[in-house]
């Protein structure tokens, strides 16, 4: 039958094609000895082995970010313990007199110790006032503050020395070590020449301490320093008074081990042990 026939005539129809071989040919695959068949397995082979090796690289990397996060955290944690300890400070205050054995007594045989032994921790400010007394500037004075001190009016120059040698020392364990060798004498007709002594070895100057000690700005000093202990509170009733970070709690205990007596504090204040502590 021609095209046209078959194109006008109605009652013809076409054979239905069929897909069943090529669905039957691609489900089976290639035959066994095309090379086409070979070709496909070996690139599925070694799509398997690079899937295989990747998620390898990937558990390996897991596993050595976990270690790597929690040595970083321990080393953090580490750091933070360390960085505390640092800045840890405690801030002592000792209001004592020059000719006073007690207070001989407390800074050289328990502060003086304590603070060589934790330098970057105690914190040490020395206040050679004690129980004296400012009397108000007059004409006669200049306009400078007087003072009439426990042991006498030699007690009040070996205060101005005291003083001018926390003032003048560059670094705070100098001046404590100044104060620490001018406590071994307390006799009046000595202690100038002592002083000298104490200066020297110290690494201050000796003129210059004395000259602080005849100047009237150190008075100013002096009478501050009569302010402040007249302020505390409980009032001074003993010398020497120690404050530890403001508080006087515990005297008795701060004067018999002072070391002793801060570690505890702070270990009781802040649930460890301060750098330094025995």
């Amino acid at each position: 039958m021609s095209y046209w026939a078959r194109t006008v005539d109605p009652s013809f129809s076409a054979p239905e094609p069929s897909f069943e071989p090529i669905r039957a040919e691609l489900v089976a695959g290639p035959p066994p000895d095309s090379p086409v068949r070979g070709r496909c397995t070996s690139v599925a082979v070694r799509g398997c082995r690079c899937v295989g090796l990747v998620l390898l690289v990937l558990i390996v990397w897991l596993i050595g970010a976990h270690f790597w996060s929690v040595h970083n955290r321990r080393a953090a944690a580490e750091e933070d313990k360390t960085r505390v300890q640092a800045v840890a400070v405690v801030d002592v205050v000792v209001y004592y007199e020059a000719f006073c054995p007690d207070s001989r007594s407390f800074i050289s045989d328990q502060l003086w110790p304590a603070y060589q032994r934790m330098p970057d921790t105690l914190r040490v400010e020395l206040v050679p006032y004690g129980k004296a007394k400012t009397q108000p500037p007059t004409e006669a004075t200049g306009g400078a503050p007087t003072f009439s001190c426990h042991h006498g009016a030699d007690e009040c120059r070996a205060n101005l020395v005291h003083a001018c040698g926390l003032r003048l020392a560059e670094r705070p364990p100098q001046g404590v070590r100044f104060v620490v060798c001018l406590l071994k004498e307390m006799r009046p007709a000595l202690f100038e020449q002592h002083a000298a002594q104490c200066a020297s070895s110290s690494g201050l100057s000796w003129s210059a301490v004395s000259a602080c000690a005849d100047g009237g700005v150190i008075s100013q000093v002096m009478e501050r320093y009569g302010e402040r202990t007249e302020a505390l509170r409980p009032r001074l009733s003993f010398v020497p008074t120690v404050t530890v970070n403001g508080s006087q709690d515990r005297q008795e205990e701060m004067r018999s081990y002072f070391l002793g007596f801060v570690c505890k504090w702070y270990q009781d204040s802040n649930g460890e042990k301060l750098s330094g502590c025995p």
